[in-house]
């Protein structure tokens, strides 16, 4: 399964900027600052104080008005700091034209508060090569722009880092990328915001966290066709992840909302969008965490390890698939609700796939609900409601107004002391179980097939304690049948009908509750929960159940009694009249 994150250290330890220096340098590092007094040249000796900077040098840019550097061959410098100091402001800008190369031992964009810093890599073969950690907006606000084919590596990169920090990152068109070989923070303590668009390129393939602290908080889009990020191991802990438009991102693992207080949030949507997910799989909350994903408007979601929502204690995991070709697949097990509480709707057509689905698994509550024609949810094992792998388990499923499940084996109450129940409602809503379907394994089960509802299953066995509920109106009586099962057929436990809609059923109406196959059918319902007839000259009959599968209305034997005793009167008078 996926780690558990660890915090990072103070980014700016990491640069080697102390907090009480006004430019952030180390003391015995020599240092040059910009002052443009004679034009954008990087490379003018003029335009510093202190020289040009080189690889042992340290190099600030700091002003904010007059000619703001521009380097259009190479350059060095050691450790260099846009924005070092409150005099700095919104035109304190870099800019890295088309086939520079800057080659920076770290970089610091808005390093202390008050500051704001800018740096623009554009166009083909513009390159920014940073030995150690990017920040933008380590203490103050920082941009970095890397565009038109514009190309920035790093050993690592924070957005936002400390308290009341802004760092943005865009990343956008065609061949424009950002590669960090160390770990990501969008939002540490700040807020980070990282855009890729239009076909730029993000590779971070250590550890990423969104959001990493309280008050932190990171966004990162993904939007438009051939727009990729691909990561490690990925947290969203106090942020937000969209991939939209057809972006593309691929993890390692993936967790969202896994800690104290987090709220962490995906969104999957439009066509060709896409998010593939490792072996480290998808946690979505967990410790008293929140965490929210959305596959929407064609979206496509792919995970190859287990997937859990509401994984650990008090996390809750929610997850929605909504709309035609908006595709969840799972290609291991889907956990809803583990020790926590898990939700997943699919709906209007979404798809979801996995290899075995267990709503409430190790103690904790599960709800899946699909609703809607064309919405699926295809388990190719066994699918259990309440129960999977730790006692106290609830789960519920709700299959409505043409919703489709598929299984291949089902439980409903696994273990001791676990719930589960399944509502199977609306024309066109059906479950294909190709195996065992046993309603209460260890525990209690409830079965509800509302009207129009279908479920077709190979054996189907009802344990003791356990409740099969059936709902007629006038739309649905009269052979059709609910439960159809090709195998055997053993029951217990007790049968309650309702009559929904003031639907009052005539003499000689027929209910046809099963479908028998080929299969045995023994035992029988323990309790028959039926209502009250209005007409009191009617009753049940359910001599035909286990034959038939059918109960039907008849006349009460009083009234077959007193029928029979009038008809023998009338005939009797007949004959006196003949005599």
């Amino acid at each position: 399964m996926l780690f558990f994150y660890r915090e990072r250290l103070n980014f700016s330890l990491l640069l080697a900027l102390a907090a009480g220096l006004a430019l952030g340098f180390s003391p015995a590092q020599a240092q040059t600052i910009w002052n443009g007094s004679s034009s954008t040249d990087w490379g003018s000796s003029a335009n510093w104080n202190g020289g040009v900077p080189t690889s042992s040098t340290n190099a600030a840019i700091d002003t904010n008005t007059g000619n703001q550097p521009v380097l259009a061959g190479a350059g060095n410098t050691a450790a260099l700091t846009i924005g070092a100091t409150a005099a700095s402001g919104a035109n304190t800008t870099l800019t890295i034209q088309t086939g520079a190369l800057l080659v920076s031992a770290s970089g610091n964009i808005g390093a202390v508060s008050g500051a704001t810093g800018n740096v623009s890599v554009a166009g083909p073969n513009a390159t920014w090569s940073i030995t150690a950690g990017l920040a933008v907006g380590s203490s103050g606000t920082g941009s970095l722009a890397i565009s038109n084919g514009g190309n920035v590596s790093s050993a690592g990169g924070t957005m936002g880092e400390n308290s009341g920090s802004n760092g943005t990152v865009t990343v956008t068109g065609a061949g424009s990328s950002w590669q960090s070989s160390g770990y990501v923070n969008v939002g540490y303590s700040g807020n980070g915001t990282l855009t890729i668009s239009n076909g730029g390129n993000v590779s971070s393939l250590a550890e990423v966290i969104l959001g990493a602290r309280s008050g932190g908080n990171g966004t990162v889009t993904v939007t438009g066709v051939g727009s990729i990020w691909q990561t490690g191991d990925a947290v969203v802990s106090y942020g937000t992840l969209i991939i939209s438009n057809g972006g593309n991102v691929g993890s390692t693992g993936i967790a969202i909302g896994v800690g104290f207080g987090n709220n962490g949030t995906a969104t999957v949507t439009g066509t060709g969008s896409i998010w593939q997910i490792g072996g480290g799989g998808l946690i979505l909350g967990s410790a008293f965490g929140n965490g929210t994903l959305t596959i929407s408007s064609g979206g496509n979601v792919s995970s190859s390890n287990t997937s859990s929502l509401g994984a650990g204690l008090d996390g809750n995991g929610a997850v929605t698939v909504d709309g035609a070709g908006s595709i969840w697949k799972n290609s291991s097990t889907l956990e809803v609700g583990g020790a926590g509480t898990g939700r997943l709707t699919i709906s209007n057509g979404g798809n979801v796939s996995d290899t075995g689905g267990a709503i409430g698994d190790k103690g904790g509550n599960g709800a899946v609900t699909v609703d809607g024609a064309g919405s699926i949810w295809k388990n190719s094992s066994t699918l259990i409601v309440g129960g999977g792998s730790a006692f106290g388990s609830n789960g519920t499923l709700v299959i409505s107004n043409g919703g489709n499940v598929t299984s291949i084996g089902a439980i409903l109450g696994n273990n001791s002391i676990d719930t589960g129940t399944a509502t199977i409602t609306g024309a066109g809503s059906t479950w294909i179980n190709n195996g065992n379907f046993t309603l209460g394994g260890n525990g209690t089960g409830q079965l509800t097939l509302g009207a129009g509802g279908q479920l077709s299953t190979g054996n189907f066995t009802i344990i003791s304690d356990s409740t099969l509920f059936e709902e007629f109106s006038a739309g649905n009586v009269s052979g059709y049948g609910n439960i159809s099962v090709t195998g055997n057929t053993s029951f217990a436990g007790s049968l309650t009908i309702e009559l929904i809609g003031g639907y009052e059923p005539a003499s000689g109406s027929i209910f046809q509750l099963f479908n028998y196959g080929t299969g045995d059918v023994t035992g029988n319902f323990s309790t028959y929960n039926l209502p009250e007839l209005t007409n009191p000259h009617l009753s049940w009959d359910t001599a035909t159940f286990l034959t038939s599968g059918s109960i039907s209305i008849v006349p009460e034997p009083a009234t077959w009694a007193a029928l029979a005793g009038a008809l023998a009167l009338g005939a009797a008078a007949l004959r006196r009249r003949k005599i």
